[in-house]
């Protein structure tokens, strides 16, 4: 896990990507961060997750898919069971995406009818 410029940058099993604004948008997912690389600059450096990560609400584990709306990036935090929500316009401030009024569904369970028939 390595930041920096291109050429020295190392990242481990990469599974998402996104394009915001000119920056590409990566989960690092072995390294459970989402990094930023700037095309222009030559540059990838980590905008959240890891150990020194103050920011974030929770700590990631193995982060997968990614995607943008706007200036917000919604991330599978697969192990965690989340969706987090990265801030671009807020410091990449990370939060976890929270949908109200939501219930699991209700199975119903028949037994199938079998006809019975008068031909032998």
């Amino acid at each position: 896990d390595v930041d920096g410029q291109y050429g020295k940058v190392r990242l481990q099993h990469c599974l998402g990507v996104a394009f915001v604004d000119g920056s590409i948008y990566v989960a690092d997912t072995y390294n459970n961060k989402i990094k930023q690389i700037d095309p222009q600059a030559q540059t990838c450096k980590t905008i959240a997750g890891g150990q020194a990560d103050a920011n974030a609400a929770a700590a990631f584990d193995e982060p997968a898919g990614i995607s943008a709306a706007g200036r917000r990036l919604f991330i599978a935090d697969t192990n965690n069971h989340l969706i987090r929500v990265i801030d671009l316009d807020r410091e990449n401030k990370v939060g976890t995406l929270t949908i109200e009024g939501l219930e699991a569904p209700v199975v119903k369970t028949t037994q199938p009818k079998v006809k019975e028939s008068d031909e032998e």
